[in-house]
Formats: C-alpha cells, structure tokens, sequence
C-alpha cells in the first residue's frame, strides 16, 4: 500500500509554521514511500548531493517536474498528477522547502492528522542537514482529541430500540441466577477493568483514560468510567464491525493509552469474569443467555453510560402506525423473502410469492429495531429491497 507524499516550497519565508496551511506554497505529489525515513530521507539525501544548493534541489524535484513523483528515489515521474494543495486529504505526510531560511519543513497530512508541524531539518552551507535526519514525532490521533457526546442521539430509534432490547434480556437473566441488575453491572465493571489494569501495558506511568478506535475518525466519543479509568468508545455509527473482534485466542479488544501506549487484551466472557470470585458462574451465565453475539462489549458500555446520561431511560417513543405492507427483497441467486411489522413482532416470507412461500411469525418487544437490523443484515448479505406490496 502507498504512503502518498507532498513536495513544496514555500512562497513566503519565515519561520516553521504551526501547520501546512498557515504559510502560502506550491508543490507536486508524490505516491510512493512518502514516510520521513523514506522520502524525508530522499529529500535531505538530495540536498547533500546538490552541496547544499537548495534552489538546485527545488528546481530539479518540483519546477521540472509538474506531474509529480512516483517515486523520487528511484526517479520515476508522474505524467497526470494533480496539483497539490494543503491538507486535499492526497498526501499522509508533506516536505516543504524555506529557500531562504535553508530550511525543510515536515508535516502530517494523514486524517488522523490536521496538518501539524512534525519537525524540521536545517542545511549548512556545504548541505550538510543539521539534525541528520527527521526527529518526528506523531501528533495525537484526531479520535484521542474527540470531544465527549453526553447525550443520545434524539432521533434514533433503531439504536434506542435495541439498547431497550439488551436491558430487558440483562433484567431477565440476572433474575434467573439471583442477581439485581445494577449489582451485575457493578461485577462488570469490576471484571473489565480488573483485566485492563493486568494487560502488559508498556513503558510505565498510570492508567487513568483508554480509548477504543473508531472504524474512521470521528467527531465524537462516548465516555464511561470504570472505577477511577475513564474509558472513551465510539458511538455506534462509528464502531469498526464490532469493537470486539473473533480471534484464534478469543475475542480481542485493542486499548490505546497514548499514542505510544496501547495493548491488546482478550475479552472472551471466560476471561473477563475471572476475578468475580463466587459470582464468576452465575455473571458468565448472563453474559452467555443476554448478550450472545461476539460485539457485547459495546452493548455494555452502553448500558453502563445510560446510567449517568440524563434522558436514556426515558419511555420510547409510542412506535408508528403498523405498515400493513410487506417491504420484499430479492437475491442475485434467485431468492426472495419479505417482511411486515405487527403489533407483537413481525412476519417473514420467505420464497416469492409465485412458489407457495413459508411464513413465520417472530414475537419480539422491540419490532421496529428488531426488523430494521435483519433488513441491515439482510443487505450486507446481497439482497436488494424491490419495492413494497399490500399485505
């Protein structure tokens, strides 16, 4: 995979900028390699080639060059590259030359970048870089800087629905084996950061804030505390297929403390329950029957969150009229099914209604999230909605 790059000189001399867009400049692109230890590397290497003449090494790597760079080191050029501009989301990292000041400026492009000054490398007279090569160091991801959303989102009701449907399961469960709900919850909290706390976390220093990468960068976090660990987790639009993935080992979590600190540690029910003591069987029994699917950290974050959000408890909003229609969907392979709301769950067809279809009825308490996540399920498994027939 490519690391595209940037190569630029500034229009103005003056000292290092804060960013790549605080100071005017014109440059080309570059697609290959464009790391520091890579093309920050080719840049500084070329300057000492040239002797330190600066304006030879702009001249040679931008002015002749108009279409860009496949790759300096090896002195491929692009044809049809278009022009570069600062942070157009082309580049991961960008090198800017200050002719005058005998300088060269490296930034971060990358989108879990803004743009922020890296380092800089300064040439003497015989073109000798000073220090000798790019001390960098990256700046914080934007998800680390997220800020924290302390409300729900108002019109959700799919997601609303189902953070309904695992608190009633959780109420059933606990019942079951003798357990009050917020009494199980407290358990949790014990067990997951007990196993945070014991993860071989590098470096040394406290843990006081972890994070959960999003799937893409995002604009917010959603916080809950774990004892004194604050931990910050994406909503659910920005959740990468389940925070908790399958892996040959259990299911894995990957924790950042830092940028430079992170681990990855197994929440397999079995392991996070291991410190509970007399009370490991009957939470890994809940854990097991309440929350079955392999992403069920997320889902209990959110119960433990909706205990200080104000508002997240509060009665759902009476449900629409009941579409009395079926919403009918078809396969590249030739199946067919459909699907309808009633007041007590919903119907499936499966098979068109040509051939003679199966129908089943599903009993549910919470109908319209229930049915739009198998119609998500659904589509991500290649079926096409085509359209909507009378009942």
């Amino acid at each position: 995979m490519s690391t595209p790059g940037g190569i630029a000189v500034y229009t103005e001399s003056g000292p290092p900028p804060m960013t790549v867009a605080d100071r005017p400049w014109r440059g080309v692109y570059h697609h290959w390699s464009g790391h520091p230890d890579a093309l920050g590397a080719e840049l500084i290497a070329r300057v000492k080639r040239a002797k330190g003449d600066l304006q030879q090494v702009v001249r040679a790597v931008i002015d002749r060059a108009r279409g860009g760079w496949s790759s300096l080191a090896d002195n491929e050029p692009l044809e049809d590259a278009q022009p570069l501009r600062p942070n157009d989301g082309m580049t991961c990292y960008a090198y800017v030359f200050d002719v005058p000041a005998r300088r060269l400026d490296c930034f971060a492009t990358h989108s879990e970048a803004e743009g922020e000054l890296m380092g800089s490398v300064t040439f003497d007279a015989g073109g000798n870089a000073l220090p000798g090569e790019f001390q960098v160091r990256e700046p914080e991801p934007k998800w680390f800087r997220a800020p924290i959303d302390t409300g729900w989102p108002a019109s959700d009701l799919r997601e609303s629905a189902q953070r309904f449907d695992v608190l009633r399961r959780l109420e059933r469960d606990c019942a079951e084996v003798g357990l009050q709900l917020e009494g199980f919850l407290g358990l949790m909290v014990h067990g997951l950061s007990d196993l945070i706390y014991r993860a071989s976390w590098p470096g040394e220093g406290p843990l006081s804030r972890i994070h959960l990468r999003p799937r893409y960068g995002q604009q917010k976090a959603w916080s809950v505390h774990l004892g004194a660990l604050e931990l910050r987790y994406p909503p659910p639009d920005n959740r990468s297929g389940g925070i908790a993935e399958p892996h040959a080992a259990g299911e894995r979590l990957a924790l950042f403390d830092s940028h430079d600190r992170f681990v990855t540690i197994d929440v397999s029910k079995a392991e996070v329950t291991l410190a509970l003591g007399e009370n490991r069987q009957k939470v890994l029994n809940v854990l097991v029957s309440a929350l079955p699917s392999e992403d069920w950290v997320p889902a209990l974050l959110d119960q433990l969150r909706a205990r200080t959000v104000p508002g997240a408890w509060e009665k759902m909003p009476e449900p629409p009229p009941q579409k009395d229609f079926w919403r009918t969907f078809t396969h590249p392979d030739g199946r067919h099914w459909a699907i309808r709301e009633t007041k007590t769950g919903y119907v499936l067809r499966l098979g068109a209604p040509t051939d003679d279809p199966v129908l089943k009825e599903r009993k549910t308490l919470t109908p319209i999230g229930d049915v739009e996540r198998l119609i998500s399920e659904q589509l991500a498994d290649g079926f096409t909605q085509v359209g909507e027939e009378p009942r």
